[in-house]
């Protein structure tokens, strides 16, 4: 399924290009792309045909430290990076891990991103989608259990990029996007990989 992207072994890149990603293929509870009404209260989630979260995983510890939602020793099979860069806006903390080598890795990363100042869980996403915010929207089989889709703003999966939202409980969700390099980037594999990549940050944040 991903053969030609990435494997999960040494020296299969599954990219992401830091500035195409934070500004192109937006999170939910991003500036850009966050619905403009006032958010729904706790009592009122999931909303917008979001499915609720049937067993919620605390993720607090991960939002005080994102860079520790992926070991060293994955980050450095699947972009070369072992060491994470933390980021902090108005919506989310998150890190991110990126090589722009011109090696095996050119152009390569992924980007978790914990939406803890925006309590609405994946519930946003459906929000954003029903109001049209999204060149393409999907949902996905549970990841670990936890519902998720796939989306982004635009739709960059030509260029190898794609963006899952996965709830983690109904007032909280988390983001992945990855990008592959510029040498393996495949319109069909490029939501795949980011499942791939999602199902190991969501497997270590059940871990704790």
């Amino acid at each position: 399924m991903l053969s030609g992207c990435t494997t999960g072994q040494p020296g299969t890149p599954v990219g992401v290009s830091t500035t195409a990603t934070r500004t192109q293929d937006s999170t939910p509870g991003s500036e850009t792309s966050q619905p403009s009404a006032p958010s729904a209260s706790s009592t009122g989630l999931p909303s917008d045909g979001a499915p609720r979260v049937e067993n919620p995983v605390d993720v607090s510890r991960f939002v005080n430290d994102p860079c520790a939602s992926l070991s060293p020793q994955r980050t450095q099979e699947l972009v070369g990076t072992p060491t994470g860069i933390r980021t902090d806006d108005a919506t989310n903390v998150g890190c991110e891990w990126v090589n722009n080598s011109p090696e095996t890795f050119n152009g390569s990363g992924i980007w978790v991103y914990f939406y803890s100042k925006v309590p609405d869980g994946i519930s946003a996403a459906y929000r954003a989608n029903k109001r049209g915010e999204w060149a393409f929207f999907e949902p996905v089989s549970a990841i670990e259990g936890m519902p998720a889709v796939t989306y982004g703003k635009r739709d960059g999966r030509a260029d190898g990029m794609c963006t899952a939202a996965v709830g983690m409980s109904d007032t909280m969700a988390i983001g992945v996007t990855t990008q592959q390099s510029l040498s393996k980037r495949h319109r069909d594999q490029a939501c795949q990989v980011t499942v791939m990549v999602a199902t190991d940050v969501v497997k270590t944040l059940k871990a704790g």
